[in-house]
């Protein structure tokens, strides 16, 4: 995508995604879908889904556009703030007290290794999607990389990550290893990460950033 940006313009990078798409529709024509299960059907939850549209219309909106109007300098900011967080807020109650008919089923919690692995894969997911975005956006703006370079930054660890899966995956089936005695580990190695991209300064360089 950084070579997109910098050899075409920004629009390409929407137009990336339609090979991979297409990629993903055809295996899913190839492989062998299960017959259907039979469930009861339930009407749709408009109210919560109108609740949660608005929170996160008004919060997508202060988060993008907040820098640009000074935050909470600006009423329209601090207004759609206020009615985002009381949208949020209804929605968590309405869907409490739908007792598993809305659009979550939070009854789901009741099981501990249910709620240990949404935790887990809520903070792993916060941390890596949240440093996949903020390292890039710091090289760009801070160190001057150019789209490209602040791509290849990335490129070792998007390698890395996928060899780690396929290693997850060999000790697991292989050595009969069980999934939980991998999270520990894979914590570990994001907290070290982010304790080496702290020191970064404006001074810093690919070099001063690749180990992380």
């Amino acid at each position: 995508q950084g070579w997109l940006l910098d050899s075409q313009s920004w629009m390409w990078i929407f137009f990336s995604v339609v090979p991979m798409s297409l990629a993903a529709a055809g295996f899913l024509l190839l492989a062998d879908c299960p017959a259907p299960v039979k469930v009861a059907r339930r009407p749709f939850d408009w109210i919560g889904f109108s609740l949660v549209f608005t929170a996160l219309f008004c919060f997508t909106y202060v988060f993008s556009q907040g820098s640009r109007w000074d935050w909470f300098e600006e009423s329209r900011i601090l207004w759609l703030t206020v009615i985002g967080t009381a949208a949020l807020l209804a929605f968590i109650g309405q869907q409490a007290m739908a007792k598993g008919q809305g659009l979550l089923d939070f009854t789901l919690f009741r099981s501990e290794d249910f709620s240990f692995a949404f935790i887990v894969s809520f903070v792993a997911g916060a941390a890596l999607f949240g440093s996949a975005f903020l390292i890039p956006s710091f090289a760009v703006s801070v160190l001057a990389f150019t789209p490209t370079e602040a791509g290849l930054l990335l490129l070792p660890s998007g390698a890395l990550f996928i060899g780690a899966l396929l290693l997850a995956a060999f000790v697991m089936q292989a050595r009969h290893v069980p999934p939980i005695a991998t999270v520990p580990f894979g914590i570990l190695m994001i907290m070290v990460a982010m304790w080496m991209l702290s020191g970064s300064t404006i001074e810093s360089g690919a070099d001063d950033m690749m180990p992380a």
